[in-house]
């Protein structure tokens, strides 16, 4: 009817300026199903540059007011923020946070020209300073191939446990844990910002980027790591993290518990899963 022929029915699309999107819509350019592109990349990015901006100077004004500093040390910290290129806010996050760890209480002008020269100009680089304050680099290390390995997050607690565990661990009474306020400060001295610890307890790693910088695309060999041990980037290969975390499950499953006393009834089976740490995910997982 006339009512039908009447309608009319348009689609709003949103996206990223990805050229494979873009291209996606060419067949659809056609006089009677007209496409029309919106750019508005110019006028976001100028308005995106100075909300970070606006940030930053809220930020540096914080460090000023927490490290006592002088008004010239804080424009002059403020001046080598601004300096840097296509700042996006995980980069002012990631350098704020560094900046924070690597002076003290107070700055002096010295620790001023330090952080000014080495300020990282890009995410990688900040992903390198903050990795490299690691308080002990080679269980850094682990506790990352088992992040990026791992099915699911894993709790603090499974996490504590998968960082411990080791194949003369017999059961949980050899094993030992840690209080988990004492463990999640440990992540954090081990990773930084690099890792984000959820409200329930979970441990994640900062952001997609994070994984992007730390895994190899090619994986030539999994019993070797990173020639370069002092480097972060690209320094953990697919096949050795999962071969890490398997050998923790494998380790777990043998554990004398739960042979000497398997669930007594089928029915509570989630009960006596959810008695064990890291049980649901080792018997679930072991060989993913």
């Amino acid at each position: 009817n006339d009512t039908k022929k009447n309608v009319s029915l348009k689609f709003l699309v949103t996206s990223r300026l990805h050229n494979d999107i873009e291209r996606g819509f060419q067949p659809l350019k056609i006089p009677e199903l007209p496409v029309i592109h919106l750019k508005g990349e110019s006028d976001a990015e100028v308005s995106k540059a100075g909300e970070i901006d606006l940030y930053i100077v809220d930020a540096v004004a914080r460090i000023r007011k927490d490290k006592g500093l002088k008004q010239s040390d804080e424009q002059s910290l403020l001046q080598g923020l601004r300096a840097i290129g296509n700042k996006t806010y995980l980069w002012v996050y990631l350098t704020l946070g560094w900046i924070k760890t690597v002076v003290g209480n107070t700055i002096t002008e010295t620790d001023i020209r330090y952080v000014i020269n080495s300020l990282p100009h890009s995410v990688d680089k900040a992903y390198e300073k903050i990795l490299a304050r690691s308080t002990n680099p080679e269980e850094a290390k682990k506790l990352l191939h088992i992040v990026v390995a791992a099915a699911r997050p894993l709790t603090l607690a499974e996490m504590d446990l998968a960082m411990t565990i080791q194949e003369g661990h017999k059961s949980y009474k050899k094993l030992g844990s840690r209080p988990e306020d004492f463990f999640k400060e440990h992540v954090r001295d081990l990773c930084g910002l690099f890792v984000n610890i959820s409200e329930d307890s979970k441990v994640y790693l900062l952001h997609q980027t994070a994984k992007n910088f730390l895994v190899r695309k090619d994986d030539p060999d999994p019993l070797q790591d990173h020639k370069n041990q002092h480097l972060w980037k690209l320094s953990l290969q697919p096949r050795l993290s999962h071969r890490i975390l398997c050998q923790i499950c494998i380790w777990h499953l043998l554990f004398s518990e739960f042979e000497d006393q398997p669930p007594e009834e089928t029915g509570k089976a989630d009960d006596y899963v959810g008695g064990h740490v890291f049980l649901e995910y080792s018997a679930t997982n072991w060989a993913a």
